[in-house]
């Protein structure tokens, strides 16, 4: 209920924000989108859910989370005003790898343990 509205504004939110903030975000290695993918799972059912990272930058990443943002928006006003289970697994689905790309951008400088921090891919 509450945590999954919650949960659906923060994507909203940063879906429409422009790219030039996710960049800001990604270059002050503020965690944003490894906590969002991380919360969007657990309200998915989906914990154990692992993927690969899609590869590409900061716009295609924005253009593909904006593009299944849009299309599981669509689906929820046609069939129910409520997100539903399986809906949010599909979303999570289509943009856990490009979550795992800024993920992964974002915590590039700490990989090996750079700036004396360790960052793990699990």
């Amino acid at each position: 209920g509450t945590l999954l509205n919650m949960t659906m504004h923060a994507v909203e939110l940063a879906v429409h924000l422009p790219t030039r903030e996710w960049t800001r975000a990604i270059n002050y290695r503020w965690p944003v989108f490894g906590v969002l993918s991380r919360i969007l799972r657990r309200a998915a059912n989906l914990k154990d859910l692992r993927c690969a990272p899609a590869g590409g930058n900061v716009p295609d990443a924005h253009k593909a989370i904006g593009s299944a943002f849009s299309d599981l928006m669509k689906e929820v006003r046609l069939h129910a005003l409520v997100v539903q289970e399986h809906q949010l697994q599909g979303f999570m689905r289509t943009v856990c790898p490009y979550l795992e790309t800024l993920d992964r951008l974002t915590c590039a400088p700490w990989i090996g343990g750079a700036h004396g921090k360790i960052r793990l891919f699990a």
